[in-house]
């Protein structure tokens, strides 16, 4: 009886024809391969995170660019005298630099450069200018304002 009971147990340890340890490592390389593959797509998921974080940038500037250049026509019509330009804050994080500049030998011409930063506490902020030409007629207490060419510049 004690020969079939230590027959039994030699059976039990020693699984034939299988090396020792063999499931552990392959338990091993499957979670190494997994841990992989979720780096990967974490890493992914960050990286598109970015690319839209500053696609965002990129529009906000145009939009605060463009501001700055409706602003400096609000102020031309009003009344242009002395007014050669401001730095704005138009919404938090953003600094929106306008230029006015009359043309020489052209009086009622104006040529606006707007630019503007967005987000100013930022290290991958985004610069936009946008330059436009504007003609202003007065007719009696009728003002108008004509935009006659505009330039748009995109800076890193």
């Amino acid at each position: 009886m004690k020969s079939q009971i230590s027959n039994f147990e030699s059976q039990i340890r020693k699984p034939a024809g299988r090396p020792r340890g063999l499931s552990i490592m392959a338990a091993v390389v499957t979670l190494v391969i997994l841990s992989l593959l979720m780096s990967a797509i974490a890493w992914q998921l960050l990286a598109n995170r970015r690319m839209l974080d500053h696609r965002e940038y990129q529009l906000q500037a145009d939009l605060l660019a463009r501001a700055g250049i409706e602003h400096a026509a609000a102020r031309l019509l009003a009344n242009p005298d002395g007014y050669t330009g401001e730095t704005l804050q138009l919404i938090p994080l953003s600094s929106v630099t306008v230029e006015l500049n009359a043309e020489s030998g052209s009086p009622g011409v104006f040529r606006v450069t707007s630019s503007a930063r967005y987000p100013i506490d930022a290290a991958d902020y985004v610069n936009r200018s946008v330059t436009r030409k504007f003609t202003r007629r007065v007719d009696g207490s009728n003002v108008e304002l004509q935009s006659v060419a505009s330039d748009v510049e995109v800076s890193p």
